[in-house]
C-alpha cells in the first residue's frame, strides 16, 4: 500500500472520530463510529441488533452492531435529511435528524429507562458517548470497511523521505 493510500486511510479515520465531537464534521463514518460506541455502553441492551441501511429497508447495509441471531433487528434507514426508524409494517415509521435520536427511538421504554434517558434525549445520549473512549483504530477501520494495512516489516510506519536531513531552525552559515 503506498503512502498516499495510508494517509487517506488515516485521514478518514481521523475525520470519522472528529465527527463524534464536532457536529460540523459529522458524517456517515462518524455515525458508524457512534454506533460502535453506543453498543459498548454497559447499559445498552445486548439482545438486539441494529442495522443502518441506505435509503430504504432493503437498501445497502451501511453499518451494523449486535448479534445477527437475535430475534429482532432494528433498522435505521439513512436518508438525505436524517433517519427513518423502521418499526415494522404494523407501526408507523418515525423520523430523527441524527443517529443518536434515531437510536433512542428504536428502544423500548424500559430499555431507554435503563439508560436513564427518554425518547427525546438524543443530545444527552450524544454527550454520554462523547465521554467514552474511542474504539481502537482496528475496530474503527473494520466499521469503515477499510482494507487492512500491510504489516510494516521495518516497524517505522510512514517515514518522511528526507529522514535524517535538517528540517529548519539550524544555522545557514
Amino acid at each position: 500500500m503506498n503512502d498516499a493510500l495510508l494517509l487517506w486511510r488515516e485521514i478518514r479515520i481521523a475525520r470519522a472520530c472528529e465527527g463524534i465531537y464536532l457536529p460540523a464534521a459529522s458524517s456517515l463514518d462518524s455515525d458508524r463510529v457512534a454506533l460502535l460506541m453506543i453498543a459498548d455502553l454497559s447499559q445498552w441492551p445486548r439482545n438486539m441488533a441494529i442495522e443502518i441501511r441506505q435509503y430504504d429497508r432493503g437498501g445497502k447495509l451501511l453499518a451494523a452492531v449486535g448479534k445477527a441471531e437475535v430475534e429482532k433487528t432494528r433498522i435505521l434507514v439513512r436518508t438525505d435529511d436524517g433517519y427513518v426508524i423502521e418499526n415494522g409494517a404494523a407501526l408507523k415509521s418515525q423520523r430523527a435528524r441524527d443517529v443518536y435520536s434515531a437510536l433512542l427511538l428504536t428502544l423500548q421504554p424500559a430499555q431507554r429507562q435503563a439508560l436513564g434517558l427518554s425518547a427525546d434525549e438524543g443530545k444527552l445520549l450524544q454527550r454520554r458517548i462523547r465521554t467514552q473512549p474511542l474504539p481502537s483504530r482496528q475496530r474503527i477501520s473494520e466499521a469503515l470497511e477499510l482494507p487492512p494495512t500491510p504489516i510494516d516489516t521495518h516497524g517505522q510506519g510512514l517515514v518522511p523521505r528526507d529522514r535524517g536531513s535538517l528540517r529548519g531552525g539550524g544555522d545557514t552559515d
